[in-house]
């Protein structure tokens, strides 16, 4: 009778070799997640997100806390790496695990994303000032954390801006003219518009500051240049 052989695979399974020369399959490893590339991304979805571990196959799925990730954007790079195109939707921190015929990867710290809420913008105050700019407005709503911008629709971004918490921001206005949305841009995207965010420009008075010359006769006929600010077609 012949005698029945164990060998080592490069997975440290072992197979069966002899017997008749049958080879028993190697039993596949539970993947491991650990670390991505990026930790944290807007509830909307739509963050690429590498995926660094072990034992990956081309067939397997992953998976955003209990939201599966689109097949599709899913992409098989090697067996310690896959690469997500578009994170789904969600919200709060997760846990990313990817599972293949070997079972489903291990919670951990190293899998865990965030995230990030969109800001929303509750109030504006006052909410009008001179189309010359420069006036300091109070902003209030919710999610100002990571605060990148504050818009004033057509007329641009505030000329400065200082997040007090993470429900209001003190924000010093642009020229403008109008009535435009007040918006509030972080990681987690830009604030929905709605009439609570208006914030209107009043019109500019004209300012003279000189005219030249200052004389002429009583009868008119005198070209005079006058010079001044706000001075509009």
């Amino acid at each position: 009778m012949t005698a029945c052989r164990l060998i080592a695979t490069l997975a440290s399974a072992f197979v069966l070799l002899g017997c008749g020369g049958w080879i028993a399959p190697a039993a596949a490893q539970a993947p491991t997640v650990t670390s991505i590339s990026a930790n944290s991304g807007p509830a909307a979805g739509g963050t690429a997100v590498i995926i660094f571990g072990t034992n990956f196959t081309s067939t397997a799925t992953v998976k955003f806390g209990n939201t599966a990730v689109n097949p599709v954007n899913v992409v098989f790079v090697g067996t310690g790496e896959i690469a997500v195109t578009s994170s789904p939707a969600g919200t709060g921190t997760v846990d990313i695990t990817v599972t293949t015929a070997g079972g489903t990867s291990a919670t951990s710290a190293a899998d865990l994303f965030t995230y990030i809420p969109v800001p929303t913008v509750t109030g504006v105050s006052p909410n009008t000032g001179s189309g010359a700019g420069g006036t300091s407005v109070t902003i209030t709503g919710t999610n100002f954390t990571g605060v990148t911008s504050v818009g004033f629709g057509s007329a641009g971004v505030a000329a400065s801006f200082t997040v007090n918490s993470a429900t209001q921001i003190t924000a010093t206005t642009p020229a403008g003219s109008g009535t435009v949305d007040v918006t509030v841009t972080t990681g987690g995207g830009t604030s929905p518009t709605s009439a609570a965010d208006h914030f209107t420009f009043t019109a500019v008075l004209p300012a003279v500051t000189s005219i030249s010359p200052n004389t002429g006769p009583t009868a008119g006929g005198t070209q005079v240049t006058i010079n001044g600010t706000n001075f509009f077609s």
